[in-house]
């Protein structure tokens, strides 16, 4: 596993495209489909899986989260990496 790995899963553009200025691997998904195939792409598997070679940590925006909150949960709960953290849209004032 790579320590140190950082990663954004979002459905806003730019916010994607901002992080990747800095320098953060990034990917758009707007459904808990698309989420669940990102974090299989990065590596991110399952408890069930003995190889979950998964980065330490997953930036997701706070509209994809609250459309896929029941997925995460459960994705939170049975697996220790990665650890995922939900950032607020730029969309905040609605």
């Amino acid at each position: 596993m790579r320590v140190g790995r950082l990663y954004v899963i979002s459905d806003d553009h730019s916010i994607c495209t901002g992080l990747g200025l800095a320098g953060v691997d990034g990917q758009l998904a707007y459904t808990e489909e698309e989420l669940r195939q990102v974090l299989a792409d990065i590596g991110c598997r399952d408890a069930s899986h003995r190889n979950n070679d998964c980065g330490a940590l997953v930036i997701i925006t706070s509209g994809l989260a609250a459309r896929c909150e029941e997925f995460l949960h459960e994705y939170r709960t049975k697996n220790q990496l990665p650890l995922i953290t939900v950032i607020p849209d730029t969309d905040i004032g609605g």
